[in-house]
């Protein structure tokens, strides 16, 4: 037996698995680790490619609590919570800075909607508050001359992206789950209208469960199942800077202006636009750049000045409410879905894994994650959230 560099197993893959989770990204891997965590460890990780090379490995890793639709707070809100114990619980420091992340707002008509997301954050226990344009400039002093108010959420933070993935992807593999790169799903056998097993281009394995976490290719793993879903594949960029002298102590979004900032300990900016690129893949575009700093700098002016050094695509998908699709397809049994995350995947992770888990050993359907079943586009009770830097269509 040979281990990776990260000093995960290499095994041979085995012909039948109790569960077999596609994607290995932090959706992917927090679900293996919790379900090992509670006994289940005759499961596999498969990703076609590496451990994070999707939009685990891609994004701006800024993690809040403070929405405005109940349903989004108490998922997030749950998962903030674990956010702030998971460097001791796998053992492995993913960096997570509780700095604050502070939404701001230059019309009054979206100062209102802070106003009322606080009313709702106070009655579930979210810590934030409102600070008018004074306050702000104390906080940022680089900030756009119409910004007029915002709403900072104090536990908010930053964490660093791969330290997740692979601090998961370890603690996973110490209980027992097998991690297998390099493995890409060509097709999920059905029984009976049941899940029987999936092919690979390593061979074919038996399973009665398996979980699609395969983020921006979720729809096509799903239709290996026969199961169309609300998804679009898009790409989201983001850009880092040269590193200055540090001036940002909090992250920034913008619902206005769609974008994110925050800089890290070593100076740079993190910072995009949070619209879709219009392509739907890895690379990075000159236009795309062009656009996205303009909006960024229309809300912190002073980075005009820096140097983009880096830039990156990420490859994610979207719902039409932008909720996350979590839990099994009654269309399909044995088929769940941990999917949709749009750019919120990585912040979620911790949440989902924990909550899907007893979902799908026992059958324990959390209340938390209830609501983000597939089966709301049938119901009608869709979740928009306003508090996401994004157009929304609904």
């Amino acid at each position: 037996m040979r281990r990776s560099l990260l000093g995960i197993r290499q095994l041979p893959l085995r012909d039948s698995y109790d569960a077999v989770i596609i994607g290995g990204g932090a959706q992917g891997l927090s679900l293996a680790y919790n379900l090992a965590k509670l006994g289940y460890s005759h499961i596999a990780v498969l990703d076609k490619a590496y451990l994070a090379s999707g939009a685990s490995g891609r994004n701006a890793t800024l993690v809040r609590d403070a929405f405005a639709t109940p349903e989004w707070i108490r998922l997030f809100h749950f998962s903030l919570q674990l956010w702030e114990s998971i460097s001791d619980e796998l053992e492995c420091n993913v960096l997570f800075a509780q700095r604050g992340v502070l939404s701001v707002a230059a019309r009054d008509e979206t100062i209102e909607s802070f106003k009322r997301a606080t009313r709702t954050h106070k009655e579930m226990g979210v810590q934030s508050r409102l600070l008018d344009g004074y306050e702000i400039r104390q906080v940022v002093p680089g900030i756009a001359g119409d910004i007029k108010g915002g709403l900072l959420n104090p536990p908010g933070g930053v964490a660093r992206h791969d330290a997740l993935v692979w601090g998961y992807a370890a603690a996973a593999d110490r209980l027992g789950a097998e991690i297998h790169s390099g493995t890409e799903v060509v097709g999920i056998d059905m029984q009976d209208g049941e899940v029987a097993g999936v092919r690979t281009n390593r061979g074919n394995i038996r399973t009665r469960r398996v979980v699609n976490a395969a983020g921006g290719l979720a729809a096509e793993v799903a239709r290996m199942a026969g199961v169309e879903l609300p998804l679009e594949a898009v790409t989201l960029e983001k850009f880092v800077t040269d590193a200055v002298k540090p001036m940002l102590n909090v992250g920034i979004i913008s619902v206005e202006t769609r974008c994110s900032i925050n800089q890290t300990s070593r100076g740079e900016f993190v910072a995009g636009s949070s619209e879709p690129s219009g392509m739907a893949g890895l690379r990075a575009t000159y236009d795309f750049l062009k656009v996205s700093a303009r909006k960024v700098t229309q809300v912190l002016p002073a980075l005009a000045h820096l140097t983009v050094v880096r830039q990156w695509g990420g490859l994610i998908a979207v719902t039409p409410d932008h909720a996350p699709l979590v839990g099994e397809v009654a269309e399909a049994p044995g088929l769940f879905l941990n999917v949709g995350w749009g750019g919120y995947g990585f912040m979620g992770a911790p949440a989902a894994g924990k909550l899907l888990a007893p979902w799908l050993l026992r059958g324990e359907r959390s209340g938390i994650i209830g609501p983000f079943d597939v089966a709301r586009y049938k119901t009608g009770h869709l979740i928009p959230e306003s508090m996401i830097p994004v157009h929304r269509s609904i």
